[in-house]
């Protein structure tokens, strides 16, 4: 058992998306027990997995003597694989699910973890956090190896997949891992629900922005919720050592009913300063636009109470995502922010007239909440950015060829290529050709030609038209039709082409009944066409782009401003933070407030 005291909380979500929740997790603070189980295989009874390998790791970590945790530890989740893949066997609807897992026990001013699969373990310490843990994945070991980079691994297929489980095997390989613990010190043991759905921004700022383990557990469910919730998402949080520092406990007492006092100063200032001609306070609410001033001063004095950022940063996301969605502007957001920003500032120096010793409590503690309500719009800035960029790619393979394009095309300047009219032993060859690509096509080819004989036959017409030219524009048009632009389209397309060209070439070598100078003019007449073809096509493709291309061109030049208007944001916040990160109470002496000052 630790020789510091310590606290615990596990807060677990079944998400937005999944119909069931297969995270388990235990807490036992006074055995110095933590774990978090996230099951494998949604349709394979993960769940199942997961509350198998808790119970029985669970009771062979209670009936341990103390004498050997590590090997203790190890022995757990071994069993805990073998019982799992046991009972995977037993029922067939049940093959195949499995579950990571990760366990904490604290000892002697350190913690010992075994760890299986990528749920992890975070150390939080002086305001800074890190992994402790190594994912078991397959993409964890291919950078480990050196076989990918980072930003690979991102877009790689194969980075969710697991490359250890508890009961996918037997038996398992659980990783031991030890970390020291100092006072004030705290551990998040999570399942990748939070890490996938929250940003590791985010965590820190939960981890370190005080309150116990029960609000931080709270508040990183709610964070990867806002961030979509495509998971079950468990944090588990360990405070090792001293409870909460006294000035959180004055904060979230004196601090918070001394700004909810000044609720109505705030809308007030705010009004003078102009909200309510605000577009996007207009908007909010648009028979009393004035009203958002108090809505940002009570979520500021929520989150002074819970010691969290979630109020105001929740009303700012939800202001700017439905702002933008009515095709808003960010200036109008960026004076809202300047607005609320001023305001704050006026309360707070008319608090200090009588309250010196609170304004200096206040002051930091508000502008980091304008901090945060600049970050949440800066979210939705960003998300805006992925979802323009997503809009890029998607326009460059959806636009089709319109009835509209093909009119238009109809006047493309692509003259027929002149050449001599084919002679009847060029004609005779070619029709011999013919006939020898189209065997060979059925013979050598289990699937339908296709596009391949679509080709064939209608370079084969165009060289064969006794007009002494090769009109390769409306073979070109015949042969495109109605298909996406896009690789996955016309890539499909412009093989054929090529297949084409070479089994006609063959087939035209195949002749040879016909003199070798005969078989030489068939040849240069294929070429010609199907060089007139392809130099269509590529025209057609061109033109048909031209419309996506400027729309494209655009959609990027918003994207630009986009960038600018988040990097601007992010120096902003940046000088901001470094503003009032070392912000100190010189002196300061909170009041006598009885039981409310305890520790909590």
């Amino acid at each position: 058992m630790a020789d510091v005291p310590s606290s615990g909380h596990g807060q677990t979500h079944t998400g937005l998306v999944r119909e069931q929740n297969e995270d388990a997790l235990f807490v036992e603070p006074a055995r110095g027990l933590y774990a978090v189980f996230d099951g494998v295989g949604g349709h394979s009874a993960g769940d199942v997995a997961s509350a198998l390998a808790r119970d029985v790791v669970h009771a062979a970590l209670v009936e341990h003597d103390g004498s050997d945790w590590p090997g203790a530890m190890s022995t757990a989740l071994v069993r805990a694989s073998a019982d799992v893949y046991a009972e995977a066997q037993r029922r067939a609807e049940r093959r195949g699910m499995g579950t990571t897992a990760v366990v904490v026990k604290l000892l002697d001013r350190r913690a010992l973890i075994a760890h299986v699969g990528d749920s992890r373990v975070y150390r939080c310490r002086g305001g800074e956090v890190e992994q402790v843990t190594v994912d078991h994945t397959v993409i964890a070991e291919l950078l480990a190896q050196g076989v990918v980079s980072q930003a690979e691994a991102l877009e790689h297929p194969y980075r969710n997949v697991l490359s250890r489980n508890l009961g996918g095997q037997p038996s398992t390989d659980p990783e031991l891992t030890e970390v020291d613990l100092r006072e004030g010190d705290c551990l998040l043991l999570c399942s990748d629900g939070l890490s996938d759905y929250a940003s590791f921004d985010g965590i820190r700022r939960v981890l370190t922005g005080g309150g116990g383990a029960e609000l931080k557990a709270k508040s990183l469910v709610d964070l990867a919720l806002r961030g979509g919730g495509g998971d079950n998402v468990t944090a588990v949080v360990i405070d090792y050592g001293a409870p909460a520092p006294r000035r959180t406990q004055v904060m979230r007492t004196v601090g918070a009913r001394t700004w909810a006092a000044e609720v109505d100063s705030f809308a007030s200032e705010a009004r003078r300063l102009g909200i309510s001609t605000n577009p996007v306070a207009m908007a909010f609410a648009p028979d009393e636009p004035g009203r958002l001033g108090v809505a940002v001063a009570e979520a500021i004095a929520n989150d002074l109470q819970h010691t969290t950022g979630a109020h105001l940063w929740t009303l700012a996301e939800s202001l700017a995502r439905d702002w933008f969605a009515r095709g808003g502007e960010f200036k109008d957001v960026r004076e809202l922010l300047d607005i609320l920003r001023a305001a704050a500032q006026q309360v707070v120096g008319g608090i200090g007239l009588h309250d010196q010793q609170s304004a200096d409590m206040l002051e930091p503690a508000i502008a980091r909440a304008m901090v945060v309500g600049e970050i949440a719009v800066g979210t939705v800035l960003a998300g805006r950015l992925r979802g323009i960029e997503e809009e890029l790619a998607a326009r460059g393979v959806q636009r089709r060829w319109t009835d509209a394009f093909a009119a238009r095309h109809a006047t493309l300047p692509l003259e027929p290529v002149p050449v001599e009219p084919p002679t009847p032993d060029v004609v005779a060859c070619l029709e011999a050709a013919l006939g020898a690509v189209e065997a060979q096509l059925r013979e050598t080819s289990t699937e339908e030609p296709g596009v391949v004989i679509d080709c064939v036959e209608r370079c084969h017409r165009a060289c064969v038209e006794q007009a002494g030219a090769i009109d390769g524009a409306q073979v070109a048009s015949d042969l495109f039709g109605t298909r996406l632009l896009g690789e996955p389209a016309i890539a499909p397309l412009l093989q054929a082409m090529d297949r084409a060209r070479l089994l006609h070439l063959a087939g035209v070598n195949s002749v040879t009944q016909v003199e070798a100078v005969v078989r030489a003019a068939a040849a240069r007449r294929l070429v010609t066409a199907h060089h007139a073809i392809g130099s269509a096509v590529a025209r057609i493709v061109v033109e048909a782009a031209q419309p996506v291309t400027d729309e494209l061109l655009e959609v990027k030049a918003a994207a630009n401003r986009l960038r600018s208007e988040i990097s601007a944001n992010e120096e902003r916040m940046a000088r901001l933070e470094n503003q009032y990160d070392d912000k100190t109470l010189p002196g300061w002496e909170p009041p006598k407030l009885g039981d409310e000052d305890g520790p909590r």
